[in-house]
């Protein structure tokens, strides 16, 4: 079985190459999408699973957000107001906060504005796997080959 530090290489790799796609995408706003890119190392008697974690509005930055959909809260486009340094005015701010949430419900995310000047502004999860598929695999198939090499020597050393 593989052991959860040869999981964990895996893990990191994979965290580090979704933030360099949300950088890609232009989705580094507050920076708190990608510090928010963890994983976890799950291990059972059948297996070893690795689960990859982040806020939960990383769903929306992954594939976008439809019109018409349940508004994007206030107080996080407030934050991002700021964040961003639009406008520090809390009174600006909110107006803002409100005009934003009227154009993602009549557009959607992402909006027409940052189609134009970004691209391509979804599926970072899909995009980053298709990209390191390749080098996942490699690394597994490594992992595998040397706990292979090592039972062998085992049984040589046996006899």
């Amino acid at each position: 079985m593989i052991n959860e530090g040869d999981i964990s290489v895996l893990g990191q790799f994979i965290i580090n190459e979704l933030g360099k796609e949300l950088i890609k995408q232009n989705h580094r706003a507050t920076g708190k999408l990608i510090e928010s890119l963890d994983y976890r190392v799950i291990q059972s008697l059948q297996s070893t699973d690795l689960l990859i974690e982040m806020n939960n509005y990383g769903e929306y930055v992954n594939k976008g957000r439809q019109r018409g959909a349940k508004p994007v809260p206030i107080p996080a486009l407030v934050e991002w107001i700021k964040q961003k340094g639009i406008e520090t005015n809390n009174k600006k701010v909110l107006g803002i906060a409100f005009a934003i949430q009227k154009t993602i419900e009549k557009q959607g995310i992402p909006t027409n504005r940052r189609k134009q000047k970004y691209g391509k502004s979804t599926e970072f999860i899909d995009d980053t796997l298709t990209r390191i598929t390749l080098k996942i695999n490699s690394m597994i198939l490594n992992l595998l080959s040397k706990k292979v090499e090592a039972e062998i020597d085992n049984l040589l050393k046996i006899k």
